[in-house]
């Protein structure tokens, strides 16, 4: 049998002003980069300059308001094997690079096209991370061939495998052959910025999603990133009225995924407003549809609780430490971004909670072991807002 060789890799990108964030990207993937595609989009700063010092060949290409269109371009300049894109805010987790060699030999081998990588975001600072310091997890194809694929929609773009080029669009060997992502990290750091650059960024993508919108009124996806774009700014009037709307003709049959987002997204902004009922009776459409999503699981329990359904509620997070475990051997594709990815204390405690109003003070002080050495002793000898004291902070509800 003859050895394959091993691929070659481009790099792919697009920039503008990036000169903050670039050197942590290009150090994170120098020593797998066989060639390196820099498209600037009209740079005021050093991000040129930055490039070429690590061998980057850089075009020049003024900003069209269309971001697949300026990846293709950089796709268009690629000769190598196979292609990685990342961004100038994002970085390899440098301890994965064995991992995407590997998988890059065993997809040659084996005829794959395209391969998933995990994107871990870090997100701003909120009610469950003061300090800013958990991300949200998704699943996305940045490692493809070369030739087989481009890219389509203005923001918010997506991979299509092209026409008559596709081989076993599978992301690593497994041994039932599965689809699932291989375990190569991303970190991208585009939501930790200061407010200022936060909205321009805001700015930019919410005017090209009403392009698109203006462009197809029903482009679902538009809407649902548009929706997303509400939340983020706290608009939960704009994400029920939009969502709501929305789900009048968008059916889960036309996309499963953006449509469980949308559900969680309306879900989450009726549990901000109060209204948990609702909230409930969303999160169980969408379990209907994929009983292991995380994000509606922790709304469905957030909802039980505030709702007094205690015990309910503590079965449900329990639930959710469950599948969170089993995420991360074998990733739900059903699931486009994962927001409480890293929510494993605040579920724990949750559950604790709960547990200790529903007075089964043996579950909750066998979860309680395991924070901060909060546990409840002498249980028989304690009220109930005693014994939840003992377990931590607690409040009536939790939004």
């Amino acid at each position: 049998m003859n050895e394959i060789k091993a691929p070659t890799l481009s790099i792919c990108m697009i920039v503008k002003d990036e000169e903050e964030n670039l050197r942590r990207c290009l150090d994170s993937v120098r020593t797998i980069t066989d060639e390196l595609i820099v498209v600037d989009t009209g740079s005021t700063d050093r991000t040129p300059a930055i490039a070429k010092e690590y061998g980057a060949q850089v075009y020049e290409h003024a900003w069209a308001d269309d971001f697949s269109l300026h990846r293709n371009q950089a796709l268009s300049y690629a000769t190598k094997d196979w292609i990685f894109q990342i961004d100038a805010d994002e970085e390899l987790c440098r301890d994965d690079i064995p991992v995407l060699r590997t998988v890059m030999h065993d997809a040659e081998e084996h005829n794959l096209t395209a391969i998933y990588v995990q994107i871990l975001s870090l997100l701003p600072p909120d009610e469950y991370s003061p300090k800013g310091d958990r991300a949200s997890y998704c699943l996305s194809l940045r490692l493809f061939k070369r030739g087989c694929t481009h890219y389509e929609d203005i923001v918010h773009n997506q991979v299509i495998i092209d026409k008559g080029k596709v081989g076993n669009i599978k992301s690593v060997l497994s041994e039932r052959g599965e689809r699932v992502p291989a375990k190569i990290r991303i970190f991208h750091y585009g939501y930790a910025v200061s407010p200022e650059k936060k909205d321009e960024k805001r700015q930019r993508t919410e005017k090209l999603l009403l392009t698109r919108i203006d462009s197809n009124p029903k482009d679902f996806a538009a809407w649902h990133y548009l929706i997303r774009q509400y939340r983020a700014r706290d608009q939960f009037d704009k994400v029920i009225e939009s969502a709501t709307k929305l789900l009048t003709w968008f059916t889960p049959e036309e996309h499963l995924a953006v449509y469980l987002m949308i559900l969680i997204d309306l879900s989450l902004a009726h549990n901000r407003i109060n209204n948990d009922k609702q909230c409930e009776q969303l999160c169980l459409i969408g379990l209907h549809y994929d009983p292991l999503n995380l994000d509606l699981l922790f709304q469905y329990g957030m909802s039980l609780y505030n709702l007094k359904k205690y015990q309910e509620s503590a079965s449900v997070f329990l639930r959710w430490l469950q599948i969170r475990q089993l995420t991360e051997q074998r990733p739900n594709m059903k699931a486009l971004v994962i927001d409480t990815w890293e929510l494993h204390q605040q579920a724990e405690k949750f559950a604790g909670w709960a547990l200790g109003r529903a007075e089964d003070w043996t579950k909750a002080a066998e979860l309680m072991k395991t924070l901060n050495g909060h546990f409840v002793e002498k249980k028989s000898q304690l009220t109930t807002q005693e014994a939840l004291d003992s377990i931590g902070k607690s409040t009536d509800s939790v939004r």
